[in-house]
């Protein structure tokens, strides 16, 4: 790329953030009487596509990766207000860092900080006037407790294969979160005890791109896999989304009181926006509603035992929700 054409680039992404500041200035939200959602999720894991549907129903507004300052879609305003972390990712904060956070979520759920609201007015996502909120947090997981305790809020926690989510992350070239956790006193002191520190920096060290993935999966997910069996979360996974789309679509509307299931069945057939970060295969097995495409084919591209080795880590932090022969959910954690 010329100098020029960098200069062009900044200059329509300033423009751009402009015009999304512009809009939600003629935006009005007012919380309503039922919680906002907070939607956990791990990256490549379906979660822009479940957000879409949720945020389908009557007045809801989504907020896409609020606690993430590495997404690419921030405005400057909103990057300056934003608190920040080693890596993109909260880990385990201290108490200072847990008050300086209480302000910008009540900023977040007030309305009062549209971060990464729909914009494009043109389009059937975008609402003037809403009254709930979904806040999709893929770099945040670890204070899915704190935050469920602290505000007003309905938790959906989804998962995905950790073998397919580490495929995907790696055929996008995307960087691992590893050093957020492992380089958190906190975290290590109340997570990794008894020898398990160390395994994971041998795996950091001498282990595959699949092994290290694999790795990150675990340690962004097992703070928040390990609250959920306590409390009154809904669960649910990529792969129940595939395989049984209406019954996760009925369990929806009924847990968060979505107001009936039509706007996402309506919602449900339509790729998500980060779908073109898939393969060409995948989103025409998308499309196709081909579950066995979407599911197992990724899933044995690689090798038994080389999924047996990378998910054994994982074994090691007591995190056994899925298994490396199968690509569907095995246990609750």
């Amino acid at each position: 790329m010329t100098s020029n054409e960098s200069r062009s680039a900044d200059f329509k992404r300033a423009l751009k953030a402009v015009v999304k500041e512009a809009v939600w200035l003629t935006a009005s939200h007012k919380p309503g009487h039922r919680p906002d959602v907070a939607l956990f999720a791990t990256r490549r894991g379906g979660s822009t596509w479940l957000m879409q549907v949720i945020g389908s129903s009557p007045g809801f507004r989504t907020l896409d990766q609020p606690f993430s300052v590495m997404t690419a879609n921030l405005t400057p305003g909103h990057y300056r207000k934003m608190p920040k972390y080693p890596y993109g990712e909260i880990a385990s904060p201290s108490v200072d860092e847990f008050d300086a956070l209480r302000p910008y979520v009540d900023a977040l759920l007030s309305g009062e900080l549209p971060l990464n609201a729909p914009y494009r007015f043109w389009s059937g996502e975008f609402r003037r006037k809403t009254d709930r909120q979904l806040l999709k947090i893929v770099g945040a997981k670890s204070i899915a407790p704190w935050l469920d305790d602290e505000f007003d809020l309905d938790v959906v926690l989804l998962t995905r294969h950790p073998i397919t989510q580490a495929l995907s992350c790696i055929r996008n070239g995307w960087t691992l979160t590893v050093r957020a956790f492992l380089d958190n006193p906190r975290f290590v002191d109340e997570w990794l005890a008894n020898g398990l520190e160390g395994r994971c920096h041998d795996v950091l060290a001498t282990g595959s791109d699949l092994d290290r993935f694999v790795l990150n999966w675990g340690l962004e997910n097992m703070v928040a896999l390990g609250a959920a069996p306590d409390r009154s979360w809904f669960v649910t996974s990529y792969e129940a989304t595939v395989s049984e789309p209406e019954a996760v679509l009925e369990q929806l509307d009924s847990h968060l009181d979505l107001g009936g299931v039509e706007p996402l069945r309506r919602a449900l057939a339509r790729p998500s926006r980060s779908s073109r970060l898939s393969t060409g295969e995948r989103r025409a097995a998308m499309e196709g509603q081909d579950s066995v495409a979407l599911l197992s084919r990724p899933l044995e591209s690689v090798e038994l035992a080389d999924r047996t080795k990378a998910m054994s880590i994982l074994e090691s932090m007591g995190l056994t929700t899925y298994a490396p022969d199968s690509a569907l959910v095995t246990r609750s954690r």
